[in-house]
């Protein structure tokens, strides 16, 4: 049996460190589950993506304002890249983080119904968020969204809205 001074010091570290014990195990575990659903979630947002570009490039076929539209996903990085050379011209990037820390995707939009001088360096702030029981939720510019299609539909509307 230990002595009463051993066990004094084995309730204070239980009261006193119990907390901060809880919360390293909750963030860790949030971690976890951004690294077990995040790469799927991310390659079905790309997925959207890439076929709501597609279908731009449809509705712009033969249109002054077609330009070369495409949407590239890296399957090796994650990095996103959309590209429209003409009508608005637009460029955007981005790379997934697993981490937990937040995305810094940019794009650079020029509209040329503006003087056509472009929107350098803009970001849209973006990060995963464990809510619930362990759902995975995308942030983007302060909106959250729990399925990549919805994700995927209101950053579309941002870079292509003039």
């Amino acid at each position: 049996m230990s002595e009463a001074w051993i066990n004094q010091i084995v309730e204070d570290i239980k009261v006193k460190d119990h907390n901060a014990a809880e919360q390293a195990a909750k963030e860790k575990h949030r971690l976890a589950v951004i690294a077990e659903k995040g790469p799927i979630f991310w390659r079905s947002f790309a997925d959207f993506l890439k076929k709501f570009v597609e279908e731009i490039r449809a509705g712009l076929e033969g249109d002054v304002t077609q330009g070369n539209i495409n949407c590239e996903f890296d399957p090796t990085s994650g990095r996103i890249q959309i590209n429209k050379s003409a009508f608005p011209f637009l460029t955007f990037n981005a790379a997934p983080n697993y981490s937990g820390q937040p995305m810094i995707p940019n794009y650079v939009k020029v509209n040329p119904q503006q003087g056509g001088s472009p929107h350098s360096g803009q970001s849209i702030p973006c990060r995963f968020e464990v809510v619930g029981h362990d759902d995975l939720i995308l942030q983007l510019n302060g909106s959250s969204y729990a399925a990549p299609d919805f994700a995927a539909k209101f950053l579309i509307e941002k870079l292509f809205t003039i």
